[in-house]
Parts: C-alpha cells; structure tokens; sequence
C-alpha cells in the first residue's frame, strides 16, 4: 500500500521534539535520580510488552527519550551547581575568550586550571595599560572572590541562564594588584580545551596583524565579528544598525558562513563525484578546524554538524539535505549539551533553517504559474544570473524570517521591515568581504599584496556599513515595543506546523507548484 506523503514524517523530527519536552520539564521540575531511573525502566518494561502493538511502542519510544532529555538536563544543572567557596581564593587561570574592552573594565572568561576539575569564571578587570595587554591563552595567578550569578532578569534577558549556557559558574571582579600573568600547566584541561585555547591564539593573532590594514576600527570591527566571530570590536551604533534593519545574522557565525566557504570548496575541488571520500574529508576536516578558529558558538557547530552529516549521507548517495538530518544535527548537540535548547542562537539558527527547508519550494515555485519564466529560466542565461538568482535569495529571506520572527518579536521587542532589501545587500557582500577577508589571511605576511586586499575589504565593508545605514533611516524602518509571551510564540509556530502539512497536501495533487528544472 503506497504511503500517503503528507502522513509521512521524518522520524528523527519526532525523537528530537521528545528530547526537547524532556530537557524543557527538567528546567521546570525536580524529580529524584531513583525516580528517574525507576521511570527509564518502566517505560523500557511497557516497550517490551507493547512491541507489536506499533502506536503504543512509538509513544513509549517518543516517552523514553523525553526521560533521557530530562536526565541529561538535571545531570548538566548539578554540574553547573558547583560549590563556590565563600572567601577570596588564589588560583590558577587562562584567559579562555577575547578580552572586551569597555570605558572602564576589561572583561573575558578565565579557565581555572588549578582545580581538580577545571571550571569556568567570567572576569573583571580594570581597564589599564597593563590589563590591555592580555591575550587569549596567557597564563595568570590571581586571588580574588568568586560569586554566583544572580538570576536577574531584563525583560526576557536571564543573565544567570546565559551564563551557564556557556558553562560558566561564577562570576569574579579582580583588582589590579591582585592579578599577574605566570605560565601555568595546561595538563588538566581535556585535549579539547586546549586545541580551543591553540585556535583562539591563532584567530587573535590574525586579527592583530590585519589590523592595521584596515582604515578604519568600524570596519576592522564587522570583519572580526563576520569572519572569524569575535563581536567584542563592534561598537552599540554598528549593532543597532545591523539589528534594525534585519542584518544581525551577518555579524552573528552561522551555516551561511560555512556555506559560502564551502562553495569555495566546490568551485576548486569539483569533479565527477561531488561526494569522493578523500573530498569529504578534506571538507569536513577544514570546516572543523574553522569552527575551532571561531571559538565554536553554537550556530557554527551546528552548521558544521549538519554538513558533516550531510556529507556522509551524501557518500551514500542519499538525499543528503532534509528536515531529518537537521533533527539528527539537533538531536546529537542536545546528546552533548542539552543547555543549548536555551540559547537564542541555538533556536533561531535551527528554526530558520527549518523554515527554509519548509518553505522555500512551496514559495519558489510559485512564479511556475507565470507563463514565460519556465521557458526564459531554460533559455536565457542573464534571466538565470539575474531575475531568478533574485528570486530565489526573496524566497530564503522570507522562508527563514518565518521561523525567526517570533523569536526575535519575543526576545528583542522589535521587528525589522526592511529585511528583504537588506538581506539582498547583505548576502552577496558578505560572500565578497569573507573571500576577500580569507585572502587577506593567507597574504598577510606579503605587504604590498595584502596592503591592496586590505584597501579593496576596507571599501567593501564601509559600502555595506552605509547601505544598511541608509536603510536603517528609511522611515518607520522597524516595528518596536512588540509584547508577546511564550504562549503566543507556541501558538505561531503550530500554526506554521498546520500551514506546512497543508501545503504538503495540496502539493501532492498540484505537482505544478514544484520548481522549473
């Protein structure tokens, strides 16, 4: 019997939503470690004895992952619990992230190394001349009192949950004659952390070479945050300029990054088999070792997640780009960290993406209806590179905007009206500025050559700051002081979800609404 296609889900969507359910209770409720297991085997039990009857065995299945995700989740809030002393302490520390630099303090996160388990604090220095010296990786010994973050909430902004999403537990300020740079021992940080630390010395030191190659600290600034994603350059204006006008995912590393280096990939690396084992792994391997460059925020490893998914999947001649490999990319990173279900970026990069995959065949294949553009779209190559290439950048802008947009409505109180035009601006410049930005990189050490790429970036970067300045000021350029609440955002996205299965069926009997080949 032939399976209906709009009853057909992706099984992997359905484990990740439970997986989902499971970490969103732990957060809310508390229930013993004896109780959890007594459940896990419980429902194990009733899978056991329910196996041949198939609905009953998917919700046991669909249930048991939901107890794993609560699991996992009361493990990882134990873990950040972790006991501070209530006195000032001396140890041992490396500065684990990009100092950023304020009027008056220096902040960055510290690795105390000198602790059984290694941990992480977010520090505060005064900002002097001795303290603007420190780079990631250098070494210190300090004494100073660590502090618990507070939850303090500033409208939707929990600054306690931010911090332990990136695993830090406390919280230090450090006075200026209570810290010294010291070589200290790296050997109780996991091989992980400390190929972290070798990439980020890596990545500031790129940025302090080239540097001076770019005119202005503006544009040096948007370079930093867009191509090797340290935003602590970019000044409050340049963030509420990219923010308004609907450019801020620009500035933020995501799949869109990778996916323009990966078309740099193909262009010099094509051949007869798109998917060649030795291509692969020279993809994913370059891909990884950017990811670490980066600092590894969570739209990137995402991203990286996801391409190496698909890249395996492509080995084997399968569709490799599907809403089941992105619940499978979500579903391994929640595995591994189930405090990213809470990151903003987390959710606002897999929930585009998502869209996307939704609804950008339905919305592309709307213009199939016009008579002439199957035919042009065949026949004439400037249609192709120009109309169509516009087209198809409209229909991403507007798929991945309907799974952001009550995200950012919800945590940022405002939404930008002119995202279509800026996105049109923004997506060829930012594929020009990183290509230019890596060339820059590997000809750093050859003055005249890296002079001139510095020249033509700096010029690249300050005609996107003005473009996106002009259309910031465009009259009632943003929607402000949106009010929703968790219940409203729950509500948009069930009806996105009964919009999508409609679409499924009417496509089924409407084969016209496909895309031209």
């Amino acid at each position: 019997m032939k399976t209906n296609s709009t009853t057909h889900f992706s099984p992997y969507v359905g484990l990740t939503i439970a997986l989902a359910v499971g970490i969103c209770l732990a957060d809310l409720l508390s229930i013993g470690r004896l109780w959890q297991v007594v459940l896990l085997l419980g429902l194990m039990l009733s899978l056991a004895v329910w196996c041949r009857r198939s609905l009953l065995q998917s919700l046991f299945v669909l249930g048991s992952v939901a107890l794993v995700g609560f699991i996992l989740m009361t493990h990882a809030n134990k873990k950040m619990s972790k006991g501070l002393p209530e006195e000032a302490l001396s140890y041992e520390c490396v500065i684990a992230s990009q100092p950023e630099v304020g009027e008056k303090t220096l902040r960055f996160d510290l690795l105390v190394v000198s602790s059984e388990e290694p941990y992480r604090i977010r520090a505060t220095l005064v900002n002097d001349e001795r303290s603007r010296l420190l780079k990631v990786g250098q070494g210190m010994k300090v004494r100073s009192e660590l502090k618990r973050p507070t939850t303090e909430h500033h409208g939707t902004f929990d600054y306690a949950r931010y911090l332990a999403l990136h695993k830090i537990v406390g919280t230090t300020f450090i006075s200026q004659e209570a810290w010294q740079t010291s070589p200290v021992s790296l050997d109780r940080l996991s091989r992980l952390e400390r190929l972290k630390l070798f990439f980020l010395r890596v990545r500031g030191s790129l940025l302090e070479h080239s540097e001076a190659l770019l005119k202005t600290s503006e544009q040096m600034a948007v370079v930093a945050a867009m191509v090797l994603g340290d935003k602590t350059r970019l000044s409050p204006h340049t963030k509420d300029v990219y923010s308004q006008t609907g450019a801020s995912h620009v500035l933020a590393l995501s799949g869109l990054h990778l996916s323009i280096l990966c078309a740099l990939f193909f262009v010099f690396g094509s051949g007869r088999r798109r998917f060649s084992f030795f291509k692969v792994i020279v993809l994913v391997s370059t891909v990884w070792a950017f990811v670490l460059l980066v600092g590894m925020p969570v739209s990137v490893v995402r991203a990286a997640v996801m391409l190496t998914v698909c890249s395996l999947v492509g080995l084997l001649r399968r569709k490799s780009f599907s809403l089941n490999v992105l619940a499978i990319t979500a579903f391994y990173i929640l595995l591994l960290n189930p405090m990213s279900l809470f990151d903003v970026g987390f959710q606002m990069s897999f929930l585009s993406v998502a869209a996307i995959l939704m609804f950008y065949k339905p919305l592309y294949g709307l213009l199939s209806f016009v008579p002439f553009y199957s035919r042009w779209k065949r026949e004439k190559r400037w249609f192709r590179l120009t109309v169509d290439r516009i087209w198809q950048l409209t229909c991403v802008s507007l798929s991945a905007q309907v799974g952001v947009m009550p995200l950012v409505a919800y945590y940022f109180h405002q939404l930008p009206k002119y995202f279509l035009l800026s996105n049109l601006i923004v997506v060829p410049l930012a594929m020009l500025i990183l290509y230019l930005a890596l060339l820059l990189f590997i000809t750093l050490w050859t003055t005249p050559v890296s002079s001139l790429i510095g020249n033509v970036l700096s010029s690249c970067v300050q005609f996107l700051n003005d473009s996106l300045s002009f259309v910031s000021s465009l009259p009632s350029s943003q929607v402000e002081h949106i009010n929703i609440t968790p219940v409203h955002v729950f509500l948009f996205y069930f009806i996105v979800v009964i919009v999508y299965a409609l679409i499924r069926r009417f496509r089924v009997g409407h084969p016209l609404v496909e895309p031209a080949a």
